[in-house]
């Protein structure tokens, strides 16, 4: 169906937060038993960055730190582009393209809901899921 909002791709799973001052062991740890590819970082309420597994590989370990000692704060993306429940699949996707991230933070008027991943509007031979194709 043409016009597929995130909503109807959005994955039910669990979202994993943390706070900036968590360690990046921690969260390599969490992403591998909840089975996700990124957990949000929050302060209280607030969304103030994410980190994925990528940002592990080349901010953390291809840089030298050590993932016990290295706090999330100091390696996560700030501010990341989210999405709501109400943008359009097809724009997520090339948003998503456009920053090459794999990973969007989900949000409402009352806070993060979900995070949507590029597999989730993705077909895996990298072609939009007929409900985001026109």
């Amino acid at each position: 169906m043409p016009g597929a909002v995130i909503a109807d791709v959005l994955r039910r799973r669990r979202v994993v937060v943390l706070g900036q001052g968590a360690r990046v062991d921690r969260a390599a740890r969490l992403m591998a038993d909840k089975r996700v590819g990124a957990v949000l970082v929050t302060e209280g309420p607030r969304l103030i960055g994410i980190l994925s597994e990528r940002d592990i590989v080349r901010r953390v370990i291809a840089a030298g730190f050590d993932v016990a000692r290295t706090r999330i704060g100091r390696v996560m993306t700030r501010a990341p582009l989210f999405c709501t429940p109400r943008t359009l699949s097809l724009r997520a996707y090339q948003a998503m393209r456009e920053l090459g991230v794999r990973h969007l933070p989900v949000m409402d008027e009352t806070g993060v809901v979900g995070v949507v991943a590029m597999a989730d509007i993705v077909g895996p031979d990298e072609r939009l899921v007929q409900t985001a194709a026109a």
